[in-house]
């Protein structure tokens, strides 16, 4: 997020992180086992972290959404800028969440919406996660090609030039997102890059005017530009504030219209927030309305499909609710766009909670899913809120179960691959020990797998293919696991 220049920098919030624990599953007979501890790293056992309740922010149905497509055009490309240190200006405060601001939006756009591939995602970072979750999600970033550099201005600016190249056809998505400091001088924008000087903006800050001619240059037909911008980083917490609101002529600035659609944080005269608790994991306000808005809060179309339209009303309301909770100052994001930008396809309404939690309870026992099974899923899903992506991942595959594209024995292997970190704790315990049982009697000999993407199942037109045989389908694993090397 871009917040627009600092003096007196407010007391930091504390960072709420996530609570990680895990466990693995094991079946009596050997090759169920070998078979769970696969299903097993498809998920790590995160426990979801809320925010307070003080803040009362109701949800409405919580809706399930899937890629637009299997595999996003080789022409997509996004820069994610995220500056939490700055070396040059002793006058410049360190920001807490800007990093966590462009790792999270990359992986939206790699892995959760399947819109750029990760290899054509560039994070421009300066600082580094201080999250377990973050930390994972720019690790499987990079494993699957994502490129990783400094937040100097010279890297900024050559890093989009390659960026806004990739974009070579009318249909190509060209994303570019700053979550910085930001400064106006004499009506023109600028972001801090790590190496920014406040009294050389000039010679030393990115100006916005440079981005936005280049993505206008690109080839690309559909090109979004994301702003969190406000003129002090100011705490959700504190009762007072500190610097200049944003200004009107930088916010002119971005309201100007031109061919890409600019979605920022605030209006002039005010200020854009941010919390350490926001995701679980410390977002800006709105870096984290936009996230929560295509994991399931924006409103789809009568096609099912989310648009970009749609997103911008949400994380409108979004913030407008948080800083109402909190007793802040309003903060009021806007979107500048082409209309046939606004329409702009991101991702496909799949289900919501409610019909799906009913299925759930029709889907009748079998090959070990049990009443026991199924009421445990339910109890969880139905609490669910804002759910993380390992959340939104069992929830894709509950409803390929109930779809009937995934076999119960498969399904209850997952379920049970990932029960320790939503169900019984008896059950986890149990799991644990018989493990360590395990091993003292065979004496193991393990080969350890590491994280990645892969495709398990059979191809329908594969040849001598058996009826039995299980349909594709997309398996990422988030974190390495051991696997034992023989029967």
């Amino acid at each position: 997020m871009v917040r627009w220049g600092t003096k007196n920098r407010p007391a930091t919030p504390p960072n709420s992180g996530f609570h990680i624990s895990s466990w693995l599953c094991v079946e009596n007979h050997l090759m169920i086992r070998c078979l769970v501890l696969v299903c097993l790293s498809l998920i790590p056992a995160i426990g979801l972290c809320q925010e307070d309740s003080s803040r009362n922010i109701t949800r409405g149905r919580r809706q399930i959404f899937e890629p637009i497509g299997a595999e996003p055009a080789s022409g997509n490309a996004g820069m994610f800028v995220g500056v939490n240190k700055f070396t040059e200006d002793d006058g410049l405060n360190e920001l807490d969440y800007a990093v966590h601001d462009a790792i999270e939006t990359a992986h939206l756009f790699a892995f959760e919406l399947k819109l750029i591939r990760p290899d054509q995602c560039h994070l421009v970072l300066s600082g580094t996660p201080t999250n377990k979750i973050v930390q994972q999600h720019l690790d499987q970033l990079q494993r699957q090609g994502a490129h990783v550099g400094g937040a100097n201005r010279t890297q900024v600016l050559r890093t989009f030039l390659q960026v806004s190249k990739r974009a070579q056809e009318e249909s190509n998505l060209l994303v570019c997102s700053f979550s910085s400091h930001g400064f106006e001088d004499r009506g023109a924008a600028y972001v801090m890059p790590a190496d920014g000087f406040r009294d050389l903006l000039s010679e030393t800050a990115v100006p916005l005017q440079r981005i936005e001619q280049n993505m206008e240059k690109s080839k690309a037909g559909h090109r979004l530009l994301l702003v969190d911008a406000c003129q002090e980083r100011v705490s959700a917490r504190s009762s007072t504030q500190a610097g200049n609101p944003a200004g009107e002529a930088l916010m002119l600035a971005l309201q100007k219209p031109s061919g890409q659609a600019k979605l920022a944080s605030c209006s002039p005269g005010q200020f854009s927030y941010e919390h350490g608790s926001l995701g679980g994991v410390g977002h800006g306000v709105f870096t984290w309305a936009f996230l929560d808005a295509l994991r399931g809060g924006a409103k789809a179309d009568g096609q099912d499909i989310v648009r970009l339209g749609s997103v911008a009303d949400h994380v409108s309301i979004r913030v407008s609710n948080w800083t109402k909770a909190n007793g802040r100052k309003p903060q009021s994001p806007f979107l500048k766009s082409p209309v046939a930008t606004r329409n702009l396809p991101l991702a496909e309404k799949a289900d919501d909670l409610t019909t799906l939690l009913a299925s759930l309870k029709r889907q009748p026992t079998s090959s070990g899913f049990t009443a026991d099974l199924r009421d445990e899923l339910s109890k969880y899903l139905g609490k669910l809120d804002s759910p993380s992506a390992e959340d939104r991942e069992l929830l894709s595959i509950t409803r390929k179960f109930l779809n009937g594209k995934l076999r119960a024995r498969v399904f209850v292997a997952y379920l049970k691959s990932d029960r320790p970190r939503w169900g019984s704790q008896r059950w986890s315990g149990l799991v644990a020990g018989e493990l360590r049982e395990l091993n003292k009697e065979l004496k193991l000999t393990m080969a350890w797998c590491p994280p990645g993407r892969f495709t398990m199942g059979s191809p329908a037109d594969e040849k001598d293919r058996d009826d039995d045989d299980e349909d594709q389908v997309s398996v990422t694993l988030t974190k390495g696991y051991w696997l034992g090397r023989t029967e």
